[in-house]
């Protein structure tokens, strides 16, 4: 109790008070998506009655969850301090009070800041809270990101990862991205618009299709639908989620045997007991890269290995590892930006984690099992390769 009080007294003393330390570090700002973030990261709260942290943990103020150690400079080879900072307000308060989940959101990146942090990135709804950090105020001196153009890499390289493991081909597959119009919706949709799928389905709220038509209005391609409707996603093979939706939104009819999900959104838009329910179907968590083992978060992120961690916050190691010299711009995630990005984070060893969802590992007879279904699906009730 005593050094977590002293912690968050330190933190409040650093938001507002500059240490005028060199900008060199990173730091990645988080916040809890539900009561089980708060009592793993911070156990002592377990003794408070869960109610009362539900309704009063926004009142304090953001803080140092943990050191990040293990990342070193790609040029120097010197280690690079991190720092992971809670936001302590819930996934469904900040869609209730967006102004105070901005402002919880800057005094975060302010104490990151004052903490020496050189790159900071922004985890679960905080980026989308703040455009990706282009609505942040005052970011003169330091790089903001909400890992878009790794996350929309990730993503898409999850999906291919299937492909190739179930044998499939492109054109024989209806994939749907539910979220188009989001930032992270944006750049997946121009990836897979550049892959020759059979059918697109592109889902996003009624408000928010015209700038879904725009995105893809001078693309030759034909053979996609945009809509609003979420049960339209019943008839893709694969779904992306990638909303920034405070719960799940895709119900169980939803979703046909044989379908495989790639879920990005945190968050997760598929419920963990459809998840648990449903052994005909696959989930993957698209948020999770494994590390090299040297790297330690410090933070329980509950994830089903110590050596993972969340894309968003690889590529923030990224940039500050490899002293950035480029312009990042939160609104335009552009294919090069991606190929820069993807391409320093595979030197520093970051590769695709084993399927998840959860924090638990799918087992390999779930995954045959989806293979089989999909495959007589799409090819023949005779084919379980």
């Amino acid at each position: 109790m005593f050094k977590f009080l002293r912690r968050i007294l330190v933190d409040l003393w650093l938001t507002y008070m500059p240490t005028g330390k060199p900008l060199e570090g990173f730091a990645f700002i988080v916040h809890p998506r539900d009561y089980g973030d708060v009592v793993s990261n911070v156990p002592l709260l377990k003794k408070l009655p869960k109610a009362w942290v539900m309704k009063y943990f926004h009142l304090v103020w953001p803080f140092t969850v943990s050191k990040i150690k293990g990342v070193k400079s790609l040029k120097t080879g010197k280690d690079l301090i991190g720092w992971v900072i809670g936001v302590p307000i819930f996934a469904h308060e900040m869609m209730e009070d967006r102004d105070l989940a901005r402002r919880k959101i800057a005094k975060g990146v302010r104490l990151a800041r004052h903490r020496g942090a050189a790159v900071v990135g922004l985890g679960g709804l905080t980026g989308s809270m703040t455009e990706g950090g282009a609505g942040l105020t005052k970011r003169d001196g330091f790089t903001i990101t909400a890992g878009r153009a790794y996350t929309s890499f990730v993503v898409k390289s999850y999906a291919d990862d299937v492909i190739e493991k179930f044998g499939l081909k492109r054109e024989d597959l209806t994939i749907a991205i539910v979220g188009a119009a989001g930032g992270v919706g944006t750049a997946v949709t121009n990836l897979i618009f550049e892959e020759p799928y059979k059918h697109t389905i592109l889902v996003d709220l009624e408000r928010k299709l015209e700038h879904v038509a725009n995105l893809i209005k001078d693309k030759k391609k034909t053979g996609f639908e945009i809509t609003h409707q979420i049960g339209a996603v019943k008839k893709a093979d694969i779904i992306i989620t990638v909303t920034n939706a405070p719960e799940a939104i895709v119900g169980s009819d939803d979703i046909t045997p044989g379908t495989v999900i790639i879920d990005d959104a945190q968050p997760s838009d598929i419920s963990k007991e459809i998840i648990d329910a449903r052994k005909d179907i696959l989930v993957i968590e698209a948020g999770v890269l494994s590390a090299h083992e040297h790297i330690k978060v410090g933070t329980n992120f509950r994830l089903a290995n110590p050596n993972e961690l969340y894309c968003c916050l690889s590529e923030a190691m990224a940039i500050a590892a490899s002293d950035w010299g480029g312009t990042y711009e939160p609104r335009n995630i552009t294919p090069e930006l991606i190929a820069t990005i993807s391409g320093i984070a595979q030197e520093m060893g970051f590769r695709l984690a084993p399927y998840q969802a959860y924090g638990k590992i799918v087992a390999q007879e779930q995954i045959q099992n989806v293979k089989n279904l999909l495959r007589q699906k799409l090819y023949s009730q005779n084919d379980t390769i």
